[in-house]
């Protein structure tokens, strides 16, 4: 911690919140961006996204009341592996698993609309499909 905060002190920064740093450079780009609504990712389990944090720094996208059933524990209470999860808005929203088998199964943590369960479903149709080709 000590190296990389030497390391940024000479690096014109603004704090954006929660601890987050942006480049003082792209202040007005990163302002005038709009946020998304209702978008839905479905994510693969092992994601770089998920995989890419430690577990204290997980709560930007995991509540952590929910990071249980998102990540394998891996002992001592640890959670380690990402499960394929269901982001909203770039929350996690869901746990979600498919097989040729036995379809599609999501497991939401909250009610998700209408309008959410179908761009949700539109997406493991498209999985499906991709599954489901045989290779030529």
């Amino acid at each position: 911690k000590k190296e990389a905060a030497r390391a940024m002190e000479d690096l014109p920064t603004i704090d954006i919140g929660d601890g987050l740093l942006l480049p003082r450079k792209d202040e007005a780009a990163f302002d005038r961006v709009k946020k998304v609504r209702n978008a839905v990712t479905l994510l693969p389990r092992w994601d770089a996204y998920t995989m890419g944090h430690a577990p204290d720094g997980r709560e930007r996208f995991v509540d952590p009341s929910i990071q249980k059933p998102v990540y394998t524990p891996i002992g001592r209470g640890l959670t380690g592996d990402g499960n394929p999860v269901v982001l909203v808005d770039g929350r996690v929203a869901a746990v979600w698993t498919f097989s040729i088998k036995d379809g599609a199964e999501v497991k939401p943590f909250d009610e998700l609309g209408p309008k959410t369960r179908k761009k949700i479903d539109a997406e493991l149709d498209r999985i499906a499909g991709l599954l489901s080709r045989s290779p030529s």
